[in-house]
């Protein structure tokens, strides 16, 4: 029970005071009121502010006070609050930090220095919060979901292996964006390039003599899975869709609209039972680029043999168009555009393409008209010596030919050999020569060992073994720069007496230098046919004496053991420097064309590449490479860079204050 006392002398005295005290008689609150104005009997009504005859001023200023003050909230804990709070509270402190942004700027920058606050992130415990202010930039939108795209196709990233790297990584553009993106660029060039897909009655076949390059089973069972089919692009449609981009970029020059265009092909071993076999073009003008596997174009790709047949249906479409760009030209715009064909490839492909013989054969020269016992003769003067003309009229009319050149409308003198082939092969058969000897010398199985460990020592990883019921050695196939390492550093003194070790070394190092001459564009065409054949004087160094004498001299090796590729290296080689001297040598090589197969093949037809291991069916591999080259050409014409513009990172430590200790 609560009782209220009432201690005064009102009117008399002007001071009243107010006692609560409790059931136990003790005191709670008390109030003590001072009297202002005294009550006088009046007939108006009472005002807000006078009550019981008391006018309480101190009351309305209070009222008015309190009035104005922000009304004090109760803060729930995070963990308390629903999602949609923790948003508005979210939002309503970025609101505060964008006002306060703008306040603090002004006193750091000027305003024409447009201080922008973008972004910012912050923390609640343990949930995270990324604002960002204004509308999204769609262009900039665009441009780094194609980048992106452009990233994965290039670095041969997978969809799931982009979703993990969203997962680490929130501020990535989530997986579905990107597929979406990749989808609208594919109906997008779609309608500008179209692939089209061809049934061709292939046969899986590879040279048994031939190494494979590629050997995992999953990509070897998919690709023989696949033969039948091919996947064909129109050059015409990819130039046109090309040019502006090369113009707007001064490349081609519209003033001088001439365009040579090379046209290459490769077949990649996939294991002993199949070819994945491409023809690409590259545009010479872009000279720079040419190393660059990207910047050769997929035009017709198939699993299958690199045999003449195929190549023909295959091959349709491309020699109507570039007959149609050699005739006629193409237009773009106002600009009427000339073209100039040239073919580059290894051996085999160029003389299929040509409906030529063998390498073996007794004439084996696609340029000119030597046969294989002529090899020898160095006062000969072979030079290119066939022309397209008369083979158009009458394929036989040179000896060798036996069915018509598929790319007739390219002169003889347009068709170059890869020059990284011309170092392969002669090195291969340099070091065969070497092998040779060595069995012959009775040291074969000592040599072995020894022949591993030089290996060893150069960087190169190297074995031999024996073929099963047979008592033939094999060993290790060298890819290119092996090869250059065996040619320039093997010590060939570990394996050969010294004084024939040094001459089969002067053998090596003299072509290591031809080599290199024919890859510099400043070499002199006659120069280097004059070296080379000084080489070859060399390579057929003959024996002085008696075998059986002591005075005898072993000589090199025989013309039987010349190659083609020894004999276009000092006939040939030259006329090519004379006659492309524009472009060089090297820009023929066929080594990105070659890397670009061998990539595709390896990622497109892995069973287990994408899509959660789910199988790729022979279709899509194909269309997928074509449709990853379609989305290779948007991205260069839009010129689309992979890198973004990178902020500035400031890191601000805040130093902590530690509390005072309080000793007890």
């Amino acid at each position: 029970m609560v009782i209220i006392e009432e201690i005064g002398n009102y009117p008399e005295d002007d001071t009243i005071i107010y006692k609560q005290r409790n059931e136990k008689g003790i005191v709670n609150r008390s109030f003590t009121y001072k009297i202002i104005t005294k009550f006088t009997e009046s007939n108006a009504k009472t005002s807000g502010i006078l009550l019981f005859g008391l006018q309480l001023n101190k009351l309305k200023e209070y009222r008015e006070t309190k009035s104005v003050k922000p009304h004090t909230k109760i803060l729930k804990p995070v963990n308390e609050m629903t999602t949609s709070g923790l948003t508005k509270r979210a939002t309503k402190i970025s609101s505060k930090v964008s006002e306060q942004f703008s306040e603090i700027a002004n006193n750091y920058y000027l305003s024409e220095d447009v201080p922008l606050l973008k972004s910012i992130e912050f923390s609640v415990k343990d949930k995270r919060y990324d604002i960002y202010y204004g509308k999204e930039n769609q262009v900039l939108k665009h441009k780094k979901e194609v980048a992106i795209v452009r990233a994965m196709d290039k670095s041969r990233i997978s969809r799931d292996g982009y979703r993990y790297l969203t997962a680490i990584e929130p501020n990535l553009p989530k997986e579905n964006a990107i597929s979406e993106q990749k989808v609208f660029i594919n109906n997008l060039m779609e309608q500008n390039v179209k692939i089209k897909i061809i049934n061709i009655e292939a046969t899986a076949a590879v040279d048994p003599d031939e190494v494979p390059h590629i050997m995992d089973e999953n990509i070897v069972e998919t690709v023989i899975n696949s033969v039948g089919k091919a996947g064909v692009r129109s050059i015409k449609e990819i130039l046109i869709f090309l040019i502006p981009s090369l113009v707007r970029k001064n490349i081609l020059n519209s003033s001088q609209p001439i365009i040579s265009i090379r046209i290459s092909g490769d077949g990649r071993n996939v294991g002993r039972k199949v070819k994945h076999v491409m023809i690409t073009f590259a545009i010479l003008n872009h000279k720079k680029v040419l190393f660059s596997p990207e910047y050769h174009y997929t035009l017709i790709l198939y699993p299958g043999s690199e045999e003449y047949n195929t190549l023909d249906i295959t091959t349709r479409l491309l020699r109507e168009e570039l007959w149609q760009l050699k005739n006629q030209g193409l237009t773009i715009g106002n600009v009427h555009w000339k073209f100039e064909l040239y073919f580059s490839s290894d051996w085999k492909f160029l003389i299929t393409c040509l409906g030529f013989n063998s390498p073996t054969s007794n004439y084996f020269c696609p340029w000119c008209l030597i046969k294989k016992n002529q090899h020898s003769d160095l006062d000969a003067n072979w030079t290119i010596s066939k022309n397209m003309n008369n083979l158009r009229n009458n394929y036989t009319f040179y000896s060798g030919h036996h069915k018509k050149p598929l790319f007739d409308m390219i002169e003889i003198e347009n068709y170059l050999v890869d020059e990284l082939h011309v170092m392969l092969r002669i090195t291969d058969r340099l070091w065969s020569l070497v092998i040779h000897e060595v069995i012959e010398s009775g040291f074969f199985d000592i040599a072995r060992e020894v022949i591993i460990k030089e290996m060893q020592r150069i960087g190169v990883r190297f074995q031999f073994w024996q073929e099963r019921d047979s008592n033939k050695w094999s060993y290790t196939s060298l890819m290119g720069q092996e090869k250059l390492k065996v040619l320039r550093n093997f010590n060939l003194e570990t394996i050969l007496e010294p004084t024939r070790a040094k001459v089969i070394r002067k053998l090596w190092d003299d072509f290591n230098d031809l080599y290199s001459a024919l890859k510099n564009e400043y070499t002199d065409p006659i120069e280097f046919q004059s070296a080379a054949k000084a080489w070859l004087n060399y390579f057929l160094t003959p024996s002085i004496g008696n075998p059986e004498d002591s005075d005898f001299i072993k000589g090199l090796y025989r013309p039987v053991d010349i190659t083609p590729y020894m004999h276009v290296l000092v006939w040939h080689i030259w006329e090519f420097m004379e006659k492309h001297n524009k472009w060089g040598i090297k820009s023929f090589s066929c080594s990105p064309v070659e890397k670009k197969n061998h990539m595709q093949v390896s990622f497109f037809f892995r069973k287990t590449m994408k899509d959660g291991g789910k199988l790729v069916n022979s279709k899509a591999a194909i269309v997928e490479i074509l449709e990853e080259e379609n989305r290779s050409l948007y991205e260069l014409s839009d010129n689309i860079s992979f890198i973004c513009d990178r902020p500035q990172k400031i890191r601000i430590i805040n130093k902590k204050i530690k509390p005072n200790r309080v000793q007890i």
